[in-house]
């Protein structure tokens, strides 16, 4: 006579072999739910540790930006100092510059006035370094906002 197992879908021989073969697959399916369990809980320590470096990760990331905006915050006051004394330095001589051009265009002026048209011929050195002054007069006074 044959015996059939419902756990295994097989025929055995003898009811004993039968038996004793589900009982060896009940313990094989047992060892596998446990080494199942014992992987899921690596993979999720694992995912975990992970997780944590990724959350440390974010968080130094947060202070590195922190950081860089004091650094440029810090950066930018410097740069303002800096101008500030630039111009603080510049603009007495510029002042001076200006009333200088000021006194030489009410010479001219006079000089129009009274005899006529004044005229120049610049050559050499002399014309390139009057050339570069009125150009970067005119940028300064023309231009000057339109690049800021």
């Amino acid at each position: 006579m044959k015996f059939y197992s419902d756990v295994l879908n097989k025929f055995f021989d003898t009811a004993s072999e039968c038996s004793e073969a589900e009982e060896t697959y009940k313990l094989q399916k047992q060892e596998i739910e446990k080494q199942k369990k014992e992987q899921q809980a690596l993979i999720s320590k694992d995912k975990k540790e992970l997780s944590d470096n990724i959350r440390l990760a974010e968080d130094n990331l947060a202070k590195a930006y922190e950081e860089y905006e004091l650094a440029k915050d810090e950066a930018k006051k410097i740069l303002e100092e800096s101008n500030q004394k630039v111009l603080d330095l510049l603009n007495p001589a510029k002042e001076e510059i200006k009333k200088c051009q000021k006194a030489r265009y009410d010479a001219i002026s006079k000089f129009n006035q009274k005899y006529g048209a004044y005229t120049v011929q610049y050559t050499g050195d002399k014309a390139f370094q009057e050339l570069k002054r009125t150009s970067n007069w005119l940028f300064d006074d023309f231009f000057k906002h339109f690049f800021w």
